[in-house]
């Protein structure tokens, strides 16, 4: 009884190597696994400092078209305020001429 047969070795040794083939499989999905986590841990890091710096560019590109609408807005006070004096220089210079020649 203590003896096995020939054809019950075949079966387990078949067996016995696809299980040490199914195990070092298993353990090279799991190191490829762990790779990927560390990649996706590197990549996520890099994203957040890539969002993080696009999101700082956007405020100072806010900010400069604030400072050129700013600046747009006073160009044309004073375009405004040399037209309307420019208009109305001859009209005051006449009426300061007409009450000083009186």
């Amino acid at each position: 009884m203590g003896q096995t047969c020939a054809l019950h070795d075949e079966i387990t040794t078949g067996l016995r190597d696809d299980m040490k083939k199914a195990l070092r499989k298993l353990d090279e999905i799991q190191e490829s696994q762990a790779v990927r986590r560390e990649r996706c841990a590197s990549n996520e890091g890099a994203l957040k400092a890539a969002s993080d710096a696009l999101k700082e560019v956007k405020q100072e590109a806010a900010d400069q078209w604030k400072a050129i609408n700013d600046l747009k807005k006073l160009v044309y006070i004073g375009v405004g305020v040399a037209l309307t004096s420019s208009a109305l220089a001859p009209i005051v210079t006449g009426v300061v001429v007409y009450h000083l020649t009186k």
